[in-house]
């Protein structure tokens, strides 16, 4: 880069003399235009020069960078395997502490089964307990019940025989007393009738004796 720098400072001390010269209304001198020409020729080599210099630089670092593209590959395969191992390493010890941890787990599960099978056996036979002590209780208190309903029961027919009887006896005595008065209401009429028939009688006999004693007298 240096190089390429010193060739553009000379190409524009190059350019300021050729125009100084100009701005004079000089014409340059062969001497000048050998120098000016040796400067051009010098500063163009220098330039290829570090132009090649760049090249080489660049394809080192190139060739560098490959090496050390490789080389991390390499370290980089070699800490994956590394990882790889110790990950299954790990896998293997995690798989063992699992497989501890449930056997643990299974270990406490069926011993809280049991406890908790005991504790349920316990509690169903408390449950039986007071169930028969509670169907024993209820079945005491329902023949209470019904033996209450029976005496009940009884003492409502008791009280509704002596009421059907009463209403009975009342119905009976109501029929005898309609029974009476239609009797009375009948002989009533009977003698009534009775009494006209006797009179329409004495009147027929009355006519007829009328008749007769006409006809006696016609005669």
């Amino acid at each position: 880069m240096k190089a390429v720098e010193l060739a553009k400072a000379i190409l524009v001390s190059t350019s300021l003399m050729m125009i100084a010269p100009a701005t004079m209304a000089e014409p340059p001198t062969n001497t000048e235009k050998k120098a000016e020409n040796k400067a051009e020729k010098k500063a163009m080599k220098e330039q290829k020069k570090s132009e090649k210099e760049a090249r080489k630089a660049a394809e080192k670092r190139e060739r560098e960078a490959r090496k050390d593209a490789k080389e991390y590959d390499r370290e980089a395969r070699k800490d994956a395997e590394e990882r790889q191992r110790e990950a299954r390493k790990y896998d293997k010890e995690y798989d063992r502490e699992a497989r501890k941890d449930v056997e643990e787990r299974q270990r406490e599960a069926r011993k809280d089964a049991k406890e908790y099978d005991r504790e349920a056996r316990k509690d169903a036979e408390e449950r039986q307990r007071e169930a028969r002590k509670y169907d024993k209780e209820y079945d005491r208190e329902a023949r209470k019940d019904v033996e209450e309903r029976q005496r009940e029961a009884r003492k409502d027919a008791k009280e509704y025989d002596r009421e059907a009887r009463k209403d009975a006896e009342e119905r009976e005595l109501e029929v005898r007393k309609d029974a009476k008065e239609r009797q009375r209401e009948a002989r009533l009429e009977a003698e009534e009738r009775q009494r006209e028939a006797k009179e329409k009688a004495k009147e027929r006999e009355s006519r007829d004796c009328k008749k007769n004693e006409e006809c006696e007298e016609f005669l």
